[in-house]
């Protein structure tokens, strides 16, 4: 979803479209796509922080399952397995160091 952003009345408005003609509040213009932020701060407390965390390692494990599976039956989409454990494995991670950094 691609959020848009008039420079006439300063209106948001949101489409999956890649281009937009005018906005739809003013019918002006122009309209200019908003940048995606690249860093996103969340605020979660202990126990939903501590549940997300269980799930990506549930969800890790199954990755992991799945890759030795796919490796043992010379699967023709084990770098696809490989690539899934892999992003799972920074998730998971990212979230464990910015769970142990908030409880310093």
């Amino acid at each position: 979803m691609n959020t848009y952003v008039c420079k006439s009345c300063g209106r948001k408005q949101y489409s999956a479209a890649n281009t937009t003609a005018r906005c739809i509040y003013c019918g002006k213009g122009p309209i200019e796509l908003e940048p995606t932020p690249e860093n996103v701060t969340l605020t979660l407390n202990r126990q939903t922080a501590l549940a997300i965390l269980h799930k990506l390692e549930a969800i890790l494990d199954d990755a992991e399952d799945s890759y030795y599976e796919a490796l043992e039956r010379k699967s023709p989409e084990l770098e696809s397995f490989k690539g899934n454990m892999a992003v799972t494995r920074q998730q998971y991670s990212a979230l464990r160091r910015a769970y142990q950094e908030s409880r310093i």
